[in-house]
């Protein structure tokens, strides 16, 4: 009797087994495709959306495209030939040249447009309270014009038109280093007052070398023209296999400039040391 209870007992215990494994091949089977289709959706939603494509002129940085997607954004230098990528999850800055395979990494916090020229600068943002004054269109853009709280001629007129990630719009801040308008800047107008020269011994260079101290009210940012293009992944596709620099002026300065403040910046930001050898 008690071997035939053992028997019995095994045998339930062997049928449960094969009904949970049962289940759960079917569960998966079933499961698996809406998966699939959940993920194809996604992938073909994104695929199917169009894209903003910006043409925009900056005193500094001079012509550069600008790519904004929902939550990704590139700048590609038409001056200088870098390139700049930030891109959810991660929200990192990627700075690379393709002739040179160099590529520069930081956190969107640590980003400051002066360091695209200055590595030795110390990453800030614009802190100034900028105020909604009125609103406009331009190139077939709605913007809102802000002013500046304390009455100066300084200006933003942005858009949000442009349906993008809160992280765009701070990448958008820090490159040009304007005030938090919350929206894509169109046009940027800031006032410098009146700068006095720094004296200084000729030669030296000192840590405050990228300061700016143009005088008065400067047009620093207009846009050209705006469009609509499809998506395409490669467009914000990162670099692979390129070199880490510490520096973005290794990847913003091409190798000619380089090679012209190369006597320059020779012992200061490592030029000659990473491109031509340690001395």
């Amino acid at each position: 009797m008690q071997t035939t209870n053992h028997s019995a007992l095994l045998q339930f215990a062997c049928m449960k087994k094969v009904l949970t494994l049962a289940c759960t091949v079917f569960a998966l089977c079933c499961l698996c495709p809406e998966v699939a289709a959940i993920h194809h959706q996604e992938k073909t939603s994104k695929a199917s959306s169009d894209i903003w494509f910006l043409q925009q002129n900056h005193t500094d940085l001079g012509l550069v495209d600008i790519y904004i997607a929902s939550d990704e954004v590139k700048v590609v230098s038409q001056r200088s030939g870098y390139e700049l990528l930030c891109k959810a999850p991660s929200w990192e800055v990627h700075g690379f040249r393709r002739s040179t395979k160099l590529e520069w990494i930081s956190p969107l916090r640590l980003f400051d447009g002066l360091l695209l020229v200055n590595p030795q600068a110390f990453p800030n943002v614009n802190k100034a309270i900028f105020l909604p004054r009125a609103k406009g269109k331009t190139l077939g853009l709605n913007y809102t014009h802000f002013v500046q709280k304390d009455l100066s001629l300084s200006s933003v007129d942005g858009t949000a038109d442009f349906a993008t990630a809160p992280e765009v719009l701070e990448f958008l801040r820090r490159l040009y280093r304007s005030p938090n308008v919350q929206s894509v800047p169109l046009v940027i107008r800031t006032n410098h007052g009146m700068q006095k020269l720094p004296k200084f011994r000729m030669g030296s260079i000192r840590m405050g070398m990228g300061n700016d101290l143009r005088s008065g009210l400067i047009v620093e940012l207009t846009t050209k023209s705006w469009k609509k293009i499809p998506y395409k992944a490669d467009i914000f596709a990162l670099p692979l296999h390129y070199k880490r620099t510490m520096t973005l002026p290794q990847v913003t300065f091409s190798p000619e400039m380089k090679n012209q403040f190369d006597e320059i910046f020779r012992d200061g930001t490592g030029f000659r040391g990473e491109l031509h050898g340690s001395k």
